[in-house]
């Protein structure tokens, strides 16, 4: 690896970083949009990871998984160092609350984290682009003491040049 090259690992990094910056106030944004007595809850820094948890804190929190990296080998882009990264950020709100309240907060979270990767395509100037490429819902889970849990997952694709 050439020296300065911005492996997935440090996208990730970036990713968090804008996550933590750009989320609250685009949280605050769809609470005012909807106006439907939702309240979305921040997701605090310290539960915003790069890696999955042996022990997950509760809800809310943010995983961004690293899923991998595309260097191009056949089309020549790698002579430039451009890359792709893809990675999924995982949010998981819950709660002891009705499932319909919890499937609206997930899909709200889910676009808020779409819209703050809109909103700042090259992360804060660190990468070349960033394109939101999928949404993905898990099912609705309950745990003792924890009520009920849902994960979206939301699929994104970063460009890097050297």
């Amino acid at each position: 690896m050439s020296a300065g090259k911005k492996d997935i690992i440090w996208v990730a990094d970036r990713v968090v970083a804008q996550l933590q910056t750009s989320l609250p106030a685009k949280l605050n944004s769809l609470d005012t949009e909807y106006n439907d007595g939702i309240v979305l809850e921040d997701v605090p820094n310290a539960r915003m990871f790069v890696a999955e948890r042996a022990k997950l804190p509760a809800p809310p929190f943010l995983v961004v998984l690293p899923d991998g990296t595309d260097a191009h080998p056949t089309d020549g882009r790698s002579r430039y160092d451009i890359e792709t990264h893809d990675l999924t950020v995982s949010v998981a709100a819950g709660g002891n609350m009705d499932e319909d309240r919890l499937k609206r907060i997930s899909g709200r979270y889910a676009r808020a984290v779409e819209e703050v990767f809109i909103d700042n395509r090259t992360l804060s100037a660190s990468v070349e682009d960033v394109v939101v490429i999928g949404k993905r819902y898990a099912p609705l889970m309950s745990g003792a003491g924890v009520g009920i849990v849902q994960e979206v997952q939301v699929g994104i694709r970063v460009l890097t040049m050297l």
